[in-house]
């Protein structure tokens, strides 16, 4: 999920303070979104106001994307069917290490998906994302849906930059030297600058940067061949995990919790070695503390469902494709000078 979220991918919005009934636009972590405490006053089952995270990049996830509730009772968030006992046959971590090392051996990727996200008392949406990669460092993720609007990360080997059509401002910074520090600054940017999280769960751009081995768990199983793609009736390799404390930080913060679910699935094809899905599942209850005030439990729960739609990897893609031109009457975002 495009750390969208991406974004998950997947991204979440900041914006200022609002009395309104609509979640509210804060980031993770949770300690920091004074506006999604209770109020004086206030019952302390009021809905804790946070939109939603979506890029994902998975673009985003990218896939950071999460909503709090003081009370525990929300509408309940469906579950995925839980896969069947792994199999003994196939030797899941292996097939996972031959997907990462197909993707580091990729000179270009273009690829299209669409990501399904869940939301417990909120519901489901969609969210859309383009990626454009080639190496050793350029990189351009898109990022599309109804609370974020059009996102953009990119790097054309010489700058990052961030951009978000929503609020028409963008933000340019020198690039690092390698892609796992392309990517880094690209999510700091996008946070500290433009107020959207990017955060990357089983996404390329993750796969991209792993060693030999994806970050988001210790460990796979291998479910078996099924059909992943109703639709085309296309079969590929279904492999489940439970995700590291990584994902499940990047995901809560420091907030103290309480585990309920931290399921991973992806599926990989056979023919290409490239996931061509991927699926979360997350719940937890957590603990908030304000001020003088009782420490109050919030739950959260969390889906994400991306299909890759589209998967190009013998395309020639041209460097100035990478540069970032801006629209008629975005602002550029200059950096703040801290004190």
């Amino acid at each position: 999920m495009k750390s969208k979220a991406g974004g998950f991918p997947h991204s979440v919005e900041i914006e200022q303070e609002s009395e309104s009934s609509l979640p509210c636009e804060n980031l993770l972590p949770v300690r920091s979104c004074r506006s999604c405490l209770p109020k004086p006053g206030r019952s302390p089952t009021t809905m804790i106001k946070f939109q939603h995270f979506l890029n994902l990049s998975r673009r985003g996830l990218a896939f950071a994307a999460l909503v709090l509730f003081i009370e525990s009772g929300g509408v309940p968030l469906p579950t995925f069917a839980k896969p069947p006992p792994p199999s003994k046959t196939v030797d899941a971590n292996a097939l996972v290490r031959r997907m990462i090392a197909t993707y580091h051996r990729l000179d270009t990727l273009v690829e299209t998906s669409e990501t399904k996200v869940g939301i417990v008392g909120i519901g489901e949406f969609l969210q859309s994302s383009a990626l454009s990669y080639k190496r050793p460092g350029l990189i351009k993720l898109t990022t599309s849906d109804p609370s974020s609007g059009t996102y953009t990360i990119q790097s054309d080997g010489k700058s990052v930059v961030a951009y978000s059509a929503k609020k028409a401002i963008f933000v340019r910074r020198n690039a690092p030297s390698t892609l796992p520090d392309i990517l880094a600054k690209l999510q700091q940017l996008s946070q500290d600058e433009i107020g959207i999280t990017n955060a990357q769960i089983l996404t390329p751009l993750s796969f991209l940067i792993a060693d030999n081995f994806p970050t988001e768990a210790k460990t796979f199983r291998y479910v078996g061949l099924e059909i992943y793609n109703k639709s085309t009736g296309k079969k590929a390799h279904h492999l489940s995990a439970v995700a590291s404390d990584r994902v499940l930080t990047m995901m809560t913060g420091t907030l103290q919790k309480k585990v309920v679910r931290r399921s991973l699935e992806l599926w990989i094809d056979p023919q290409t070695n490239l996931v061509v899905r991927s699926r979360g599942d997350f719940a937890w209850y957590g603990t908030v503390k304000q001020n003088n005030q009782p420490p109050q439990q919030v739950f959260n729960a969390f889906t994400f469902d991306e299909m890759r739609k589209t998967t190009r990897t013998d395309l020639t893609l041209l460097d100035a494709g990478f540069r970032f031109e801006p629209p008629k009457g975005v602002t550029l975002k200059y950096q703040q000078r801290k004190n």
